[in-house]
């Protein structure tokens, strides 16, 4: 019998998974070879225009100066988005508790 090949389309969820893996679980990336990157999107951060924050760096400085006082909008936990506001919180020097 002839094996079947397949192929996986997979978007940032996949990412999602390997960054932040369950506890117990293991690392699928191994199960996979890839093949192409299909597309690339880039990432915008927006405020409202009274907010103060001008730049990024605005952000990131207000968010050093009041450590829990911010909040940051993500369409998913696992999204490219909320991987994204995790950068910025490397940037700021911040971690989760």
């Amino acid at each position: 019998m002839r094996q079947r090949q397949r192929i996986s389309v997979a978007n940032d969820t996949f990412a999602a998974t390997e960054a932040l893996p369950l506890p117990g679980t293991a690392a699928i990336r191994s199960a996979f070879t890839p093949v192409t990157l299909a597309i690339s999107a880039p990432q915008g951060v927006f405020t409202h225009p009274r907010s103060g924050f001008a730049t990024i760096q605005d952000f990131i400085a207000a968010a050093k100066a009041r450590p829990g006082g911010l909040n940051v909008g993500v369409p998913g936990i696992g999204s490219s988005q909320h991987l994204t506001s995790e950068l910025l919180l490397r940037a700021a020097g911040k971690t989760h508790d």
